[in-house]
């Protein structure tokens, strides 16, 4: 009588599992199997960051199967089948809804949701909708309106938003140099989603510049303050290198050099002239009586010697190093593509030495007259010491990196 309490539904769907034919059920597995198999090479192709969400989502949702085909064939009451089904309808939605903003961009703001609530800013993967821009080579060029406007991003300002933001934004590609800012106490921003250096440059003058992207492609690239040495500042100390801030939000690719070294000081004063020395005096004039000379003229006396030279001043500071700060979800990472150049600015020459005073003139004899001769000149003075040329400046600080974590 056991057969009388059975569940005839269960039973009939429990009878008709097991007539299903094994190639059927090797049909539909293998179905399941491609799928995740394509969905897999989709993601590698197109968004490679994606591939682990969709293996845990595939996953759960092989799960969700699975569960459902044991709860069909028991005899089970009706509320728990629904929350299954339920769990699965949820699951497979948002499975759809991950695969459609990931691969699709639809919803246009679902990829800053999953990035937002899972914290993984690569799930931002599709790439710009922007033409890319590009600097040739043996080309000088400022940085284009298009990426100096302020980011205006909606909802939440945070890096997600701004990541995703950037991707509405035109590409750069330099292979030229790009002139960055104008100098010392100028600063300027560019915004692109990815920045490519083909064996180009960007200088900033000495200039602060922020540059917020969501990838940074090196091959051969580099980032420098001055391509040529600077006039030295007002004061003669040399110009300083400035600051660079770097913001990726994704990675950075090949490696990239920054030289943020400062400016060669200014030379050092030229040392004062000695001053010459004062001549001789003019020697005693003859002296003579009715009946001979008393005696002749007296010598000149002799020329003074010259004043020394001064020492030509020490040369001025070189100037200090730039800023480097390098901010990213894991900036550690980001820093091992990064070299920072380790030279520092020289200090100036030191200052020529002044010139030597002449040593001044011997004076003229006594005169001499009648029965008297006249006396012999004085020597001529020695010239003055020489100077000492002055000592070169101290050199410039070494540039600075700072890792900083997003958000900060």
């Amino acid at each position: 009588m056991s057969h009388l309490h059975q569940d005839p539904t269960a039973e009939g769907v429990a009878e008709i599992t097991k007539k299903t034919p094994a190639k059927t059920r090797d049909f539909l597995y293998g179905g399941y199997l491609s799928l995740a198999i394509a969905a897999a090479m989709l993601a590698w192709h197109r968004a490679p960051n994606v591939l682990a969400p969709m293996v845990v989502l595939g996953l759960m949702t092989a799960v969700c199967v699975y569960l459902l085909g044991r709860e069909v064939t028991r005899n089970t009451h009706a509320p728990g089948r629904t929350l299954l089904w339920a769990v699965i309808i949820f699951v497979v939605c948002l499975l759809s809804l991950f695969v459609s903003t990931e691969f699709f961009g639809v919803p246009q703001n679902g990829q800053v949701t999953f990035a937002r609530l899972l914290r993984n800013p690569s799930l931002l993967s599709l790439g710009s909708d922007g033409v890319p821009v590009e600097i040739p080579a043996g080309e000088f060029r400022r940085p284009d309106k298009a990426f100096t406007e302020n980011l205006e991003v909606k909802g939440v300002d945070d890096q997600y938003s701004r990541s995703h933001t950037l991707k509405q934004r035109s590409p750069l590609v330099v292979e030229g140099v790009l002139v960055a800012t104008d100098g010392p106490g100028t600063h300027r921003t560019i915004f692109t989603p990815s920045l490519d250096l083909e064996r180009g440059i960007i200088v900033t003058n000495g200039g602060s510049l922020t540059i917020e992207t969501n990838t940074v492609i090196s091959n051969g690239g580099a980032i420098h303050a001055f391509l040529d040495d600077p006039k030295p500042t007002e004061s003669g100390k040399g110009q300083n290198g400035g600051q660079v801030k770097i913001i990726v939000y994704d990675r950075i690719e090949g490696d990239l050099l920054v030289d943020l070294a400062g400016g060669t000081g200014a030379q050092g004063h030229r040392g004062l002239d000695g001053a010459n020395g004062r001549n001789g005096a003019e020697g005693e004039h003859s002296a003579q009586s009715l009946v001979g000379c008393m005696h002749g003229g007296g010598r000149g006396g002799d020329g003074e010697g010259g004043h020394a030279a001064g020492s030509g001043q020490q040369g001025l500071a070189g100037g200090d190093g730039g800023l480097l700060i390098l901010a990213g979800t894991s900036p550690e990472a980001l820093a091992k593509s990064i070299t920072l150049d380790s030279k520092v600015a020289r200090g100036g020459a030191g200052g020529l030495p002044g010139a030597p005073g002449s040593g001044g003139k011997g004076g003229p004899g006594g005169g001499g007259g009648g029965y008297c001769g006249g006396g012999p000149g004085g020597t001529e003075g020695p010239p003055g010491a020489p100077g000492l040329q002055g000592l070169e400046g101290p050199a410039g600080t070494h540039s600075r990196m700072q890792l900083r974590s997003l958000p900060f």
